[in-house]
């Protein structure tokens, strides 16, 4: 069997270990955050045993990057 069939279609181990190091390499890479909280505001009123909760989330968003893939 010539170099260029093996590398024509790959065998099912190959495939699989590419798999589990794409997963293995997601899993690894730090996650860039787009947006910061600034603050967490939470409003709570009781009126006959019902309660309205409030909560108010500020935050800052970054754009994304040109260069991001």
């Amino acid at each position: 069997m010539s170099e260029s069939a093996i590398s024509a279609k790959p065998t099912i181990a190959r495939c699989v270990g590419r798999a589990i190091g794409i997963v293995w390499r997601a899993i690894r890479t730090p996650v860039a955050r787009s947006t910061v909280e600034v603050q967490r505001k939470t409003e709570t009123h009781e009126h006959d045993g019902i309660t309205l909760r409030r909560t108010t989330i500020d935050e800052v968003v970054f754009p994304k990057s040109p260069h991001a893939d």
